[in-house]
């Protein structure tokens, strides 16, 4: 990868590579908030991200010139996670509602059979 000579700082953000560099990038950012709830929450939150995610938010941010349009960046991407992971979550618990009550069907099925069976062979035929 060539690094661009005309960009500020002559850093070129497609170097970016490894969750290292990304977390740097990412929590020099964070250092930046003044509110010290909202810093912790942006620590926490970035720790949810994957290695990649974390790449993609860091090149995001290098991109970016003033802290306000970085704060930003990091709000939406923060955002963003969470409601997919939250969507994730309800889609996952959604699933185990249908294989639960899936199962429970089954078992009352099972006990209708068992129970129908079992007065049917007491009778005689």
């Amino acid at each position: 990868m060539a690094t661009t000579s005309g960009s500020s700082g002559g850093f070129d953000p497609s170097m970016i590579t490894s969750g290292a560099q990304a977390a740097a990038t990412i929590a020099q950012t964070i250092s930046n908030i003044i509110d010290q709830t909202k810093r912790r929450q942006f620590e926490q939150a970035v720790t949810l991200l994957s290695n990649q995610q974390q790449i993609d938010l860091a090149k995001q941010l290098m991109n970016t010139q003033s802290q306000d349009a970085r704060l930003q960046i990091l709000s939406n991407a923060l955002l963003q996670y969470t409601i997919s992971a939250q969507q994730s979550a309800d889609k996952n618990n959604t699933v185990m509602i249908i294989i639960a009550a899936s199962f429970a069907a089954l078992l009352v099925g099972a006990a209708l059979f068992f129970s129908l069976k079992k007065k049917s062979s007491g009778q005689p035929t």
